[in-house]
């Protein structure tokens, strides 16, 4: 019985050092400069090894606005991982899609503090302000894209936090509403430009996942569109809406429906 105490304690030791790893949630910030900065923050203290790290930006094919590569900010708790682009971006249902991959081997020190956010690094922007969000949607679930970190070798992933980064440009000319019934169930956009261009809504959930997403043109002057909600769990939601780079958020609740 002896022989076979110490791999069982070592499997319980493993196990339980599984267990305490933190989760990491990923957050993208708009700065004054026009820079993207990407922020993780941990749910527990850890000073391990960050292993490794995948993350998308989505942000509308028809937008001016586009990414220049990532910099990662070196020597913080982030040193040896630099993530890159992986391949190049992708074209899908009117929006372009950048996923980016890192992998590393270097301890963090100093070690992460609980629910502090720190900088992974920037994206700089070509073109002005855009719509540029982190995302996890049907694209990324099918092309290797969805949100994913690495400690330890073992996977603790969080959520995706703070997921709108786009900077309204306040125009007189431009309108965004939305009502919505009492259930939930039905709403309507009044939309009002004039020039017109593209249109995109997106739903959220609690966690800031998409639900739910559209996309189209619209011509100028004023147009109301439907908005019926998925299939989904009651709760509260966000819907965001875009008009080329004009960009508003409203709260939805939604009932669910049998």
């Amino acid at each position: 019985m002896r022989a076979f105490l110490f791999p069982l304690l070592s499997l319980a030791a493993i196990s339980q050092l599984k267990a305490q790893l933190p989760l990491v949630d990923i957050g993208m910030a708009q700065l004054e400069d026009g820079r993207l900065e990407v922020r993780l923050r941990a749910d527990d203290d850890f000073s391990g090894i960050f292993s490794a790290l995948v993350f998308t930006v989505r942000y509308p094919e028809a937008s001016a606005a586009t990414l220049v590569d990532f910099t990662p900010i070196g020597g913080n708790q982030f040193s040896g991982i630099y993530p890159d682009l992986s391949g190049n971006v992708q074209y899908s249902g009117g929006y372009a899609y950048a996923t980016y991959a890192g992998f590393g081997f270097a301890t963090t020190n100093p070690a992460w503090t609980a629910g502090q956010e720190m900088v992974l690094g920037h994206f700089a922007v070509n073109g002005g302000p855009g719509a540029f969000v982190l995302i996890e949607d049907t694209w990324t679930a099918a092309h290797n894209g969805d949100y994913y970190v690495s400690l330890n070798g073992t996977e603790s992933t969080g959520i995706i936090y703070g997921i709108t980064t786009s900077i309204p440009v306040h125009d007189a000319t431009t309108e965004l509403s939305f009502v919505h019934d009492q259930v939930g169930g039905m709403g309507f956009l009044t939309i009002e430009h004039e020039h017109g261009g593209r249109i995109f809504w997106e739903l959220l959930d609690a966690t800031g996942r998409v639900v739910g997403t559209w996309s189209g043109a619209t011509s100028a002057g004023r147009m109301q569109l439907p908005v019926r909600a998925p299939l989904t769990a009651s709760g509260i939601y966000r819907l965001r809406v875009g008009l080329n780079d004009h960009v508003r958020t409203f709260s939805w609740f939604i009932a669910a429906r049998l």
